[in-house]
């Protein structure tokens, strides 16, 4: 059985998430397998999404699209699955009721350090999931795909400013949580713990 087809089988195991597209069937083939899995309608991926909004996404709809991800990736980790290639394409949004929806696990792969599954209980909180996920997920990865959905552009450190420079207007409390993520030393960057309770995204729960 082909890896992705493995991993799509052991996320849509009941209970499912709402934020990770859902396997139907597989097929395989003399040389490849073809993956059949729900498609929301109308939808497209993040990245084109972006481009339609006019080069970049509001606070709000960023706001949402990262809490969904999170959520995702907890649903992963709670399966022993990391994705492996977090991108705004690899990333489905419902144009209008904006639910995000991961795809793509071609690059993912099953965790050999797996928390215990009796720990990771239903319904625990957000923040307990993310303690074990830094340096699975990185939160460079993941800051760098939320500057550029914002921004449009790529993040470039001003060394005479210590600090991001922000093409276009933001909010104060993003351009701290980017400047956070962003930092040279890699020490002194936030836990994806730390992202989740940080007040620019608080302000979209």
């Amino acid at each position: 059985m082909p890896k992705e087809v493995a991993l799509m089988m052991q996320l849509s195991i009941p209970p499912t998430c709402p934020y990770i597209v859902q396997f139907i069937e597989w097929f395989e083939g003399p040389e490849s397998c073809s993956i059949v899995m729900e498609r929301p309608e109308p939808c497209q991926d993040l990245y084109h999404y972006s481009i339609d909004c006019g080069g970049s996404l509001s606070e709000e709809v960023a706001q949402l699209v990262l809490l969904q991800l999170l959520l995702a990736l907890c649903h992963g980790e709670d399966r022993g699955i990391q994705h492996g290639d977090i991108q705004a394409q690899n990333l489905l949004i419902q144009t209008e009721s904006l639910q995000v929806k991961l795809i793509d696990f071609g690059c993912g792969s099953f965790r050999k350090d797996s928390p215990d599954p009796e720990y990771l209980v239903l319904h625990q909180p957000l923040q307990s999931f993310l303690l074990h996920m830094d340096g699975v997920y990185t939160v460079l990865d993941i800051s760098t795909m939320l500057f550029c959905l914002m921004c449009g552009t790529v993040p470039i450190w001003n060394q005479e400013t210590g600090s991001l420079d922000f093409l276009r207007a933001v909010s104060e409390e993003f351009q701290d949580l980017m400047d956070w993520c962003f930092n040279p030393k890699r020490n002194n960057r936030p836990t994806l713990e730390q992202i989740a309770s940080h007040p620019w995204l608080q302000k979209g729960w």
